[in-house]
Parts: C-alpha cells; sequence; structure tokens
C-alpha cells in the first residue's frame, strides 16, 4: 500500500508496511525530528475495493506507525479478508 505523508513544505509517498528503520527513514525524509505526528493519505490507485476507495483522497494526522500497522493488517488479511470486510461494510 502507498501512503503519501506531508509535513509543512515536505511531502513524499512511500509503500507500506515498513519496519522500524524505515519508519524512522520517512521520518528523517520530512524533518520531522521532534514528534512522529504527520499528515497522510492512502494512496489507493492500485488497490480495488471499496476499504480503500473510502479511504482515498482523505486527509488524516496521526503518529506514524498508526498508517503503518493498518497497512501491515490489510497485507495480512489478504484478498480474501478484504472481500469480507467490504461484504460486512455494505451491510
Amino acid at each position: 500500500m502507498r501512503i503519501h505523508l506531508k509535513n509543512r513544505n515536505c511531502e513524499l509517498t512511500e509503500d507500506f508496511p515498513k519496519n522500524q528503520f524505515g519508519l524512522q527513514d520517512a521520518l528523517d525524509r520530512l524533518h520531522q525530528s521532534e514528534n512522529r505526528n504527520v499528515l497522510f493519505r492512502f494512496d489507493c490507485d492500485t488497490e480495488k475495493n471499496i476499504l480503500s476507495l473510502e479511504l482515498s483522497g482523505k486527509e488524516f494526522q496521526a503518529d506514524l506507525c498508526r498508517p503503518n500497522v493498518f497497512a501491515e493488517r490489510l497485507e495480512t488479511i489478504g484478498l480474501a479478508g478484504i472481500c469480507k470486510a467490504e461484504s460486512g461494510y455494505r451491510v
């Protein structure tokens, strides 16, 4: 999953999930040294499911670990899990 990160005048789009070193590298590239809160949005062009369509284009602000964990869980459940989540979402 690709996630677009933004901090003041610096923006980057990265593949997630990342390990702790990848997260720190992303924060360094954003020049974010004081805290881990960043503005982000999910870049869902490659994902074809309702969950990503609902998230696409919306900006969120949170600790960088939160979108990382979300991407990790989405990767873990796979396509079958996404389909189950979509069917529950539609009801």
